[in-house]
């Protein structure tokens, strides 16, 4: 990979296939407020492509991508409450840091591209319980549309997974069987949308795993000089509730093909009209 993949990789979806997720793909990873950042190596030739929202809730920042040898290269400024899609790939690393000098140096945001692992709770374990034998065949992926985006998840548990799309009123729409072990089929991507719900039960049907997909959350660090102050990944998330089709999604700021940003009024205007985290499990 080099510095020109990395600024393309902001605006352009690449036209080549990519590689298949294969038996160890790269893990997405969030930090906020590292401490101290670390350069590990990563093997371009197990990429795969891949979309990723940020939204910075802090001070203003200025956004990198990072290479394998830790070089940074210049993408672009972010407002606060502004948010940016990314066209890239597996595996690829993006810093936020301050765009105030008093506060150079300093990492907001450590992003890592990947696929989500999903495991059991610890109070959860499938002894005894039959596997689900074969993965049914994938239903095709949705179109790559502006407003979409591209997540993906990885079987890390010793069970067999059914993974199912949760639709607005909580019925379960089936997506994929995620089965255990090296086969190499507990791994999938699917095109969707911000705000969209996802569940992993087991054969049984006790519910593993639950994934809202929402955007990468750039914090206010508590070491950081004073700014506008941000809010939590709960906190997003609980405003990404419920916006669950493409017409409101596009309605958020996230379905232009550039960004838009979002002011706080806005942001929290999406709350509105939607129902609450409560009322939405018990629905369930």
């Amino acid at each position: 990979m080099n510095s020109l993949r990395g600024v393309c990789a902001l605006f352009m979806l690449s036209s080549g296939a990519g590689k298949e997720v294969g038996s160890a793909p790269f893990v997405y990873k969030e930090t906020h407020c590292p401490d101290s950042v670390e350069v590990f190596f990563r093997d371009e030739l197990d990429a795969f492509k891949a979309r990723q929202e940020i939204m910075n809730t802090a001070m203003p920042v200025q956004l990198f991508w990072v290479s394998a040898d830790g070089r940074e290269t210049y993408l672009r400024d972010l407002e606060p409450f502004e948010g940016v899609k990314l066209d890239t790939w597996g595996g690829d690393r993006f810093f936020v840091r301050p765009k105030s000098r008093q506060a150079s140096g300093s990492v907001l945001l450590d992003l890592t591209v990947g696929v989500r692992e999903v495991r059991l709770p610890g109070d959860m374990d499938c002894a005894g319980l039959p596997g689900l034998g074969s993965a049914r065949k994938k239903p095709p992926p949705g179109p790559i549309t502006d407003a979409a985006t591209m997540r993906g998840w990885s079987n890390e548990s010793p069970c067999d997974l059914v993974a199912s799309w949760v639709w607005p009123n909580g019925t379960e729409r089936w997506m994929a069987d995620l089965i255990a072990g090296p086969s190499g089929k507990g791994y999938h991507h699917e095109v969707t949308y911000t705000g969209h719900d996802f569940v992993f039960r087991l054969a049984d049907g006790r519910l593993a795993h639950r994934h809202k997909v929402a955007p990468a959350v750039v914090p206010t660090c508590p070491k950081n000089p004073q700014g506008q102050q941000g809010v939590s990944s709960e906190e997003l998330l609980g405003l990404l509730r419920g916006l669950n089709d493409e017409e409101e999604f596009e309605e958020s700021g996230f379905g232009a093909s550039k960004a838009q940003p979002l002011t706080s009024d806005q942001l929290l205007g999406l709350l509105k009209g939607f129902e609450d985290e409560e009322d939405s499990e018990d629905s369930e």
